[in-house]
């Protein structure tokens, strides 16, 4: 027994000390915890051993024990008021067990009532913290003790003591009404029931008092309120039995009960909650407590408002109206500012069903129960309600929204004699605002603009900074009901500040495009653009996009658009919004030009030429310089639309249009203009990231960037041709650089594999195309190395339209000398000598303006050629060629020229050479007809007679024998 003295008196040392506790994991903690541990069962068990075999004791040990286990008591009992830690709290509580037992030890070696009560009361203490911070492991163990202490103080209480007695009642009924809420707020009904009737409250009242009462109700409330909320009807059914018992209890006559100030509020309380629980269950009953309850406590909005919930549950047909009828007893009861936000919110809640009546019962309040002086602040509340149920309202036409809002308006501004606060200013104007937008977004224009006017009038609008915003609106919904009239007074009544904006130019401009005319209309995209707000430039695009009634305007906005673009890209201020809209806008303001001059295509070209160039000249630039800027990317059609992203079907439309142009500028004799169309067609192809698309993809796009930069040479090379040779060399290199790029392209296997095959043979085309053109352009700078480069690239060709191409080109060119003439075409004969996909014509036609160009010039390479033509006539002519007419025509002129030829070299003495060009001669004749060959030998006869040449008289060889 001293060690657990010991101990006892140790802990509450421990617990004097203000930090003992203050670490749940403290040493300190963990000692009082494990001493408690090892020592409370062996106190238990001298407990009970001290009852049943009681040993003669020291008085000096016996008080030691006493003042231990009082002194550990009190220390927790202070320790526990001060400490929030629930852990720590649960200590405490086993340590007034350790002290409880202790006491009761105490009692057991010095018997006396008085003992014992201290004992059972300490007992009931601990119970009812157990019970409070629900500590359910501790509960069983207190709970024996506690019937061990009950049982015997019972016994030992003399019957005939009446104040003994009176004391035991009283603890008897405390520990009824302490297991009655134990039992109650673990749900056991049952036991719940149990204890109540051995309390017998009814007929024990003359033992308790007014806080002994309320306690138990107060109990019995909680253990209701916990109930009422199950999905379970018997829990409900037996907390309405509990609030019942409630009524009951608190309507005992127990002396200064209802003068409690508590006594008031937890009736109250108890009264809603049964009438609650009652709605539901028992509608007749609940009804008679809603009189009670409401006539008790008039100044109470909740009785109200569960009155209305009756309402709804028990009233049929006429449930709207009897709603209203509580709600007006309720706003003539209540006081208003003390119970607004829920007489609000009642009100509210009922629009729902009924807009009509709660707009009344709004109305009713915000003119007669409310005084602006001392309640501004709730009438601006009210007021915004009163906007909210009724825009919100699904019961009411749009016209009867409109009405009602219309004619509480004019009440609002009857009302406020002061200025409202901005935060009811703003909430008011944008329901309205809300509601505006939403018809006007339907198309209801006309009923939009009456609530963009409601939102107008002074008392919202006066001070709001946004006040431009509703009037530009309102101007928007005049404009779609072609009302021009009026969306100019709307401007006429706005502030010179708010004139000025961008936004209110961009309404402006829609007038006069419909009243003022052009002139004005140019005026307001002038302000747009001048002006330095941030949104400047998305304004003018929008403002763009209104001027598609008229060209002129139309391409005059885009230039403006483009001025203005260019000067925030000057400083790197550039949106990535701006992109997609502006090339859109272009693009439609390109298709009005072309669309005007559809009936005569020539007018794109004299009239609209430099506008045309300049804006597409613009766009590219713009693209340009947005994708340095990084904010634009291009997306294939297939990808979603992004923040500023353009599609490559866009920029390849305006890459079309520049080449479509291009092509007909040397239609209509514009020569300087198609370079510049053709350049601007290859500045749009290249924008394209060829390397983010499928193999075909990238294909079509790279072929028609082969056909720009083709087009760009063949149109730069007729700007250049009149004497500019830096330009001409520049173009040559720029032109050979294609030639071998192409060349690359058609060796790209891995290109090439993902190719059709109509695209190879289009790559095959373009690469021909742009060997011409290199060719074309070297011819003009006479550079021999790169026309001889050309001659050799396409000499694994030998197709008749190469050949015929590279001979063509070459007679055309005017400024060519003769003699580079002459090589080429000699060049391009000796190859194709041995060439039977070309027809003979075409050599004999070849070899005629060889001969020409080559007068006055060494002929024997000539002759030589000649004679290989005339052998390899010899084996493939057949009378029944398509084209023999055609042959045998440069055959004569052949026989002619070569007849001429040798007889020109004979008369310079060059016997020999003469009788082989006259041999030549006979021998093209020969091909012709008979007639000409004999007219030929006869010729030669008397020629060779008078040249001194009878030895070479019979040199004429007559290859028909041979044959």
């Amino acid at each position: 027994m001293a060690v657990i003295t010991e101990a006892a008196n140790w802990i509450s040392d421990r617990l004097s000390k203000s930090d003992a506790l203050r670490s749940a994991k403290s040493n300190c903690t963990q000692e009082i915890e494990n001493r408690i541990d090892t020592l409370y069962p062996i106190a238990e068990k001298y407990d009970r051993s001290l009852r049943t075999n009681r040993p003669v004791t020291d008085d000096v040990l016996n008080g030691s024990l006493e003042h231990a286990a009082t002194d550990l008591w009190n220390s927790t009992e202070i320790a526990i008021k001060v400490e929030s830690d629930n852990e720590s709290g649960y200590l405490l509580c086993r340590c007034k067990m350790f002290a409880s037992i202790l006491l009761s030890m105490y009692e057991a070696l010095r018997p006396s009532n008085e003992r014992k009560t201290m004992t059972l009361k300490c007992y009931l203490v601990i119970f009812k913290l157990i019970i409070d911070r629900n500590w359910i492991q501790l509960k069983k163990n207190v709970q024996e003790h506690m019937d061990d202490a009950l049982k015997s103080l019972v016994a030992a209480v003399d019957p005939t003591s009446n104040a003994n007695t009176a004391i035991v009642k009283r603890l008897q009924f405390e520990y009824f009404l302490t297991n009655f809420q134990s039992s109650a707020k673990e749900g056991d009904l049952e036991t719940a029931r149990i204890f109540s009737s051995k309390a017998d409250i009814k007929n024990s009242y003359e033992s308790l008092d007014a806080s002994t009462i309320l306690e138990l109700c107060r109990i019995i409330y909680n253990a209701a309120t916990l109930l009422k909320d199950s999905a379970d009807g018997i829990c409900r059914i037996n907390a309405i039995s509990l609030l019942r018992d409630v009524q009951d209890y608190m309507d005992l006559p127990v002396t200064g009960l209802n003068s409690r100030s508590e006594f008031s509020s937890l009736r109250y309380s108890s009264l809603l909650l049964l009438t609650s629980c009652l709605i539901e269950s028992d509608p007749q009953e609940c009804r008679k407590y809603l009189e009670l309850v409401q006539n008790l406590y008039p100044r109470k909005v909740d009785p109200f408002v569960l009155g209305i919930r009756y309402c709804r549950k028990n009233v049929g047909d006429n449930c709207d109206s009897a709603i209203e009828d509580v709600l007006m007893k309720m706003i003539m009861s209540v006081d208003i500012a003390s119970s607004f936000d829920a007489i609000v919110s009642t009100i509210n809640d009922f629009a729902a069903t009924s807009p009509k009546k709660a707009a009344n019962a709004l109305d009713y309040i915000f003119l007669n129960k409310l005084n602006p002086q001392n309640n501004q602040q709730c009438l601006e509340k009210i007021a915004v309600s009163r906007f909210f149920l009724t825009t919100q309202a699904k019961k009411m036409t749009i016209l009867e929204i409109i009405e009602s809002l219309e004619d509480f308006s004019g009440s609002f501004e009857r009302r406020f004699k002061c200025q409202i606060s901005k935060t009811t200013m703003s909430s008011i104007i944008t329901l309205l605002w809300n509601s505006g937008k939403k018809l006007e977004k339907n198309g209801n224009y006309h009923e939009s603009i009456r609530f963009f006017k409601l939102a107008l009038k002074d008392v919202l609008s006066q001070n709001y900074e946004d006040k431009a915003k509703l009037q530009r609106a309102l101007q928007n919904a005049y404009l779609m009901t072609e009302d021009y009239i009026e969306a100019e007074k709307v401007y006429e009544s706005m502030d010179s500040r708010d004139k000025t904006s961008p936004l209110t130019q961009l309404m402006l401009l829609r007038i006069c495009i419909h009243r003022r005319g052009e002139h004005a209309a140019l005026e307001c995209l002038n302000n747009i653009r001048n002006s330095e707000q941030e949104n400047a430039v998305d304004v003018l695009i929008l403002a763009a996009t209104e001027c598609k009634r008229s060209t002129q305007l139309a391409v005059r906005a885009m230039s403006l658009l483009f001025e203005a673009m260019e000067s925030r890209q000057a400083t790197r201020e550039i949106s990535s919004n701006w992109c997609f809209p502006t090339m859109s806008l272009l693009r439609y303001t390109l298709q009005m030009i072309m669309k005007m001059a559809e009936d005569d295509r020539q007018q794109i070209f004299t009239h609209y030429s430099t506008t045309v160039k300049s804006l597409l000249n613009n766009g590219v630039e713009f693209l340009t310089r947005s994708k340095v800027l990084g904010s634009l990317t291009c997306r294939s059609e297939k990808s979603p639309m992004s923040q500023g992203s353009i599609s490559v079907h866009e920029i390849e439309w305006f890459a079309a249009t520049s080449y479509n142009i291009a092509l007909q500028c040397q239609k209509y004799n514009m020569e300087p203009h198609q370079s510049d169309f053709a350049s601007l067609s290859l500045r749009y192809i290249e924008m394209i990231p060829f390397q983010q698309f499928t193999a075909s993809k990238a294909a079509h796009y790279m072929f028609w960037k082969y056909r720009a930069s083709i087009l760009c040479i063949i149109s730069k090379k007729i700007t250049f041709a009149s004497g500019n040779d830096v330009a001409l060399r520049d173009l040559q290199k720029h032109s050979f650089c294609l030639v071998d790029e192409i060349a690359r392209t058609t060796k790209d296997q891995a290109l090439l594999n993902g190719c059709t095959q109509e695209q190879v043979e289009l790559f095959n085309e373009c690469y021909l195309d742009a060997l011409m053109s290199a060719y074309e352009v070297a011819l003009h700078t006479r550079d021999q190395t790169k026309i001889t480069e050309v001659l050799r690239l396409t000499a694994n060709s030998l197709t008749a339209q190469i050949e015929i191409l590279l001979i063509d080109t070459a007679t055309s060119s005017a400024e060519l000398p003769s003699g580079m003439l002459a090589e080429i075409m000699e060049a391009i004969i000796e190859r194709n000598i041995g060439n039977t996909n070309l027809e003979d014509y075409l050599l004999c036609s070849w070899l005629r303006k060889l001969i020409d160009a080559s007068f006055n010039t060494e002929k024997n390479c000539l002759k030589n050629l000649a004679e290989r033509l005339l052998a390899r006539l010899r084996t493939t002519f057949n009378e029944n060629e398509a084209n023999v007419a055609v042959f045998k025509q440069e055959a004569e002129m052949l026989a002619t020229l070569t007849w001429n030829e040798g007889v020109r070299s004979i008369i310079k003495g060059s016997k020999n050479v003469g009788a082989d060009w006259c041999q030549i001669s006979i021998d093209f004749a020969r091909f012709v007809n008979e007639a000409l060959e004999s007219h030929l030998k006869s010729l030669w006869k008397s020629l060779a007679s008078s040249a001194d040449m009878e030895d070479r008289e019979d040199r004429i060889h007559d290859y028909s024998q041979d044959a």
